[in-house]
Parts: structure tokens; C-alpha cells; sequence
């Protein structure tokens, strides 16, 4: 895969979910996307250390339970979710591969994001919650085209779907007769219609640009949506490359 693109009290935010759609049992091996880290840096004797050292071991701990949310007021507001092709211990296994690896390539940013195929960690020193952040990338498989208008007829039906499908506003479908797997999810900190925005914007970016290619996505920081020819939710990798 080719890439296109101080409080003195311990407080945090925490969202962790889980989809309900359960396919594979064994455990993946995940592979980084990308990562973003802004936002200035922090020192490590800070307070912004300790909350954030603590804000990724809660979520290491916590990582095996179906949808929860933790939140206090404070400095640090952390998020990870995952799709719903991930088993419990799948879930456990992407968020510590993320930690490990945001740890490494921001190792002293207030703001950072990594994206996995099947999972999403960020952490910011502002309160996101609630607000839908179309920030994000489009990527493609570079080496097949294809003229049929059915993967945007099917991933407009699932931008309509997702917001409704509380508490994990996540969508899909397969048809392998016709070699079309698609799904479209938000973060459950969203509204349903910041859900709704996120998912719209992001595949007005989609058509602006890559529908004529046989696999696509748009990885935003509060949702995404996908397409493919294989089943990515049995975990057979799609090859993309990143739009500049």
C-alpha cells in the first residue's frame, strides 16, 4: 500500500466502540495507514504527559468492552473506534498496535491521529466531541477502473443508513455476484445529523475524484466510507494509493 497524502488534574475523554457485525476470529495483522501530529509539543515531565500516558493505558484496558464512554473535563480528549468486521480480541490487537505506533511517530505532539484499515486512535488537547471533522484523504486502487455508476448508487443508499443505525451509526453491504463490498460509519460521538454531514461531504470529495476507479475510500477523522471489489470484511486487502 502507496500512500496518497496544563491542568493539574487527571482528566480526559474517552470513546471506545465496538460494532456489532462480527466476521473473523483470529487475529489480524495491522497495518498503519498514515498518522497526523499537530498541535505543538508537550514535555515529558508535564502534566499533559501524565493525563495522556493515563488517557492511552484506559484505553488499552478498556479496548475489549462493547460499546462504552468515559469522559471527564480536562485536557486530554482521546478517541478510538474500529469496524464492524473486528472480533472483540481484534479490537484489543488494533489498539495496541495504535498506541504503540502513535507513541513513536508523535511522540511529543498535543494533537495526533493514526488510521488503520479497521481502526482509528486520536487524541487532542481541545474538546472535539460533538463537532464533525471532515479532515481527511481519499485513496484508490490505482490499477482498475471501471465505468459502472452502481458503487455510488450503493455507498448514497448506506450515507443515508448509517446515521439512523444507533448506537454505532455504521452501514454495509456485500454483493459478490457483481464484486461490490461497501460500508460507511461515523464515530458514535457524533449527532445523527453531524453524522449525516460528515459522511455527505466526504462522498461529494469521492465523486469529485475517484469514482471511476474499482475501489475507493475517504478516510476522515469522525467517519469513513469504503469501497471495494474484495470482501474487506473477511480482511482481503484492497491496494490503494493516496490522491495529492
Amino acid at each position: 500500500m502507496v500512500l496518497l497524502l496544563p491542568n493539574k488534574s487527571l482528566s480526559f475523554a474517552i470513546l471506545c466502540l465496538l460494532l456489532v457485525h462480527h466476521v473473523n476470529t483470529g487475529i489480524l495483522s495491522f497495518s498503519k495507514i498514515t498518522t497526523n501530529c499537530t498541535g505543538g509539543n508537550y514535555i515529558d515531565s508535564s502534566i499533559f504527559s501524565t493525563n495522556l500516558n493515563s488517557l492511552l493505558s484506559t484505553f488499552n484496558s478498556k479496548s475489549s468492552y462493547s460499546n462504552y464512554t468515559y469522559q471527564t473535563s480536562g485536557t486530554v480528549y482521546g478517541l478510538f473506534f474500529y469496524t464492524g468486521d473486528l472480533s472483540q480480541d481484534n479490537c484489543q490487537a488494533c489498539i495496541q498496535s495504535a498506541i504503540k505506533n502513535i507513541s513513536e511517530k508523535c511522540p511529543s505532539s498535543k494533537q495526533a491521529i493514526i488510521w488503520y484499515d479497521y481502526c482509528e486512535l486520536r487524541y487532542f488537547d481541545t474538546n472535539f466531541f460533538g463537532f464533525p471533522d471532515t479532515n481527511g484523504f481519499p485513496m484508490i486502487n490505482p490499477y482498475e477502473n471501471t465505468s459502472s455508476s452502481r458503487p455510488i448508487e450503493v455507498m448514497s443508499q448506506l450515507v443515508k443508513e448509517a446515521p439512523s443505525q444507533q448506537p454505532v451509526m455504521f452501514s454495509y453491504r456485500g454483493f459478490p455476484p457483481e464484486s461490490l463490498y461497501a460500508l460507511a460509519q461515523c464515530s458514535s460521538y457524533l449527532t445523527t445529523e453531524g453524522c449525516s454531514c460528515c459522511l455527505t461531504t466526504i462522498l461529494a470529495n469521492i465523486k469529485a475524484c475517484c469514482t471511476m476507479r474499482k475501489g475507493w475510500r475517504y478516510l476522515a477523522t469522525s467517519c469513513w466510507i469504503r469501497y471495494e471489489a474484495t470482501s474487506f470484511l473477511q480482511n482481503l486487502q484492497g491496494t490503494y494509493i493516496e490522491l495529492t
